[in-house]
Parts: C-alpha cells; structure tokens; sequence
C-alpha cells in the first residue's frame, strides 16, 4: 500500500505523518476507521532528507498488514474457541466451558499486545521518497 503523506513532526528520531482524511475513501477499512485526523508514525530507512512540511510518499508491504490484522483479531479469536474446546474436552459444564473461552479471548488479546508493544516499530510504514 502507497499513500502520500505531509511530514508533521520530527522529534528525537521519531518522524510524525499525517495524511488527508479525503485520501482514505476509497480504503475498505475506512468503515472501521473513526479517526478524524490521521497522524502516526513512520520510518525513514531510505535516509532521505525530510523536514516538517514535506510531501513523501509512504508503503507498507501488504504482507505485514495481513500479519498485524492476523494477530490482532485471528489470534483471540483461535484462543475463545481453543478454551471453549479445552473446558468441552475436560466434561465441564456449559458455563464454565464459556468462562474458559472469555479467559482464552483475553489471553488471545494480552499475548497480541505484549507482541506489538514489543514489535510494533517492525509494521510501521517506510518513506519511499520526497516528493
């Protein structure tokens, strides 16, 4: 994914983009997507020259969005139906199978978060270039 983005910020290393609400209309996602003002964080791996003010152009490869999207809904998801199962497979009650399966959705959840607290500079989007 490509998208053009005006440089708004940079601090410490730290380089803040932010693009025009009207460029994301045409994105599937935009029917999720609440956020008035996008600004986030992206990298410059390319080395270009960049102050605040600048128009580049950003990419993120399809594959680590598929991975993000994976781990963030796939992964608790699989963890609510793996306890439901565990508590199914134990001969629990009903409502202790369901217990298992809320305690493996928010297991599912602390383990996505704790892998993009910790990874998460990995899926930002690179500069490609200055235009």
């Amino acid at each position: 994914m490509k998208q053009e983005v005006t440089i708004r910020d940079i601090n410490d290393g730290h380089i803040i983009a932010g693009c025009d609400k009207r460029a994301c209309e045409g994105c599937k996602g935009s029917f999720f997507c609440r956020n008035t003002d996008s600004i986030f964080e992206v990298l410059n791996a390319s080395g270009e020259e960049i102050q605040v003010g600048d128009k580049v152009e950003i990419e993120m490869e399809s594959k680590r969005t598929v991975l993000a999207i994976l781990i963030s809904l796939a992964l608790p998801l699989a963890s609510l139906i793996a306890g439901m199962l565990l508590g199914f497979l134990l001969g629990l009650s009903e409502p202790v199978q369901f217990l298992m399966g809320v305690i493996g959705l928010l297991l599912g959840f602390l383990v996505g978060f704790l892998y993009f607290r910790y990874t998460k500079r990995s899926y930002f989007p690179e500069i490609q270039e200055k235009l």
